[in-house]
């Protein structure tokens, strides 16, 4: 079965979505960057969800696996996020480098330098030291109540909590709990936890409306519908049973599409 979707950002609409967690491109979801695809499944193996969509074939080493309700081959990445732009460690390095990467930075310090030297220099030694260093430190703090902003914001998206499928109950997790290959519930009104495709929802006809501005500034709702075939799979019992595969692209910069193939393990 051939997917080909546009991402989606939160339910907007439906009173709860089942979802399975797809492989994500990077980690850059401050409120929710991560977008949401949508799954169609058919009665065949392969089934073209649009006439436009045909069958993909893709060269060796061209596709991730992602197994549904089973082990997963591989060990994907998870799902933590991490804006900040420095650490305790990486600080003074970082911010070094990235202020002498300024030319006016290196010709105040090379004359700083110079000043130093009392045969060289006519003027006094700090006549340029100090404005510099003043420069300096007044730019460092900035820097670190712009990154503790960052790494507070980091810590309230990773800490925010999603329901998942564990067995034939609903478990709360947090963010970065969550793992590829999981079945998650999105309830009205929340943002989504990482790229997924949908699979059903509460709404009539499996439809839910979503937001994608965090992902292109759009505001409008957008309607998306989930298969008939597993429009119906809205308990943790009848989730748990269903098995199967997605062979998808690998991780890339597409926000519009997202191509893949659905194989089910249980005749479906």
């Amino acid at each position: 079965m051939n997917l080909s979707v546009k991402p989606i950002d939160s339910c907007s609409r439906g009173i709860h979505c089942p979802l399975l967690v797809e492989p994500t491109f990077e980690s850059i979801h401050p409120t929710l960057s991560l977008g949401l695809k949508y799954l169609i499944l058919h009665k065949k193996d392969y089934q073209s969800i649009s006439p436009h969509v045909t069958k993909q074939s893709y060269p060796d080493g061209s596709i991730r696996v992602v197994k549904i309700n089973q082990p997963q081959l591989i060990k994907f990445c998870n799902n933590k996020i991490s804006t900040a732009k420095y650490s305790f460690a990486t600080f003074i390095p970082k911010f070094l480098f990235e202020q002498f990467r300024r030319y006016a930075n290196i010709f105040f310090l090379i004359i700083a330098l110079l000043q130093q030297i009392p045969n060289v220099s006519p003027t006094g030694r700090y006549t340029t030291a100090v404005p510099l260093a003043i420069i300096l430190t007044v730019s460092a703090i900035k820097e670190i109540v712009e990154d503790f902003k960052r790494h507070k914001a980091d810590v309230s998206t990773n800490n925010s909590e999603v329901q998942v499928l564990d067995g034939t109950t609903w478990k709360t997790v947090r963010w970065c709990q969550v793992l590829v290959g999981n079945i998650v519930k999105v309830t009205n009104q929340h943002s989504i936890p990482a790229d997924l495709v949908l699979l059903a929802s509460s709404e009539p006809e499996a439809m839910c409306y979503v937001e994608t501005s965090n992902l292109d500034g759009e505001t409008n709702l957008k309607l998306r519908q989930g298969p008939s075939l597993t429009s119906n799979l809205l308990t943790a019992q009848e989730l748990n049973g269903f098995r199967g595969q997605i062979e998808c692209e690998l991780p890339n910069r597409k926000l519009d599409e997202f191509v893949g193939n659905l194989r089910t393990v249980n005749g479906v």
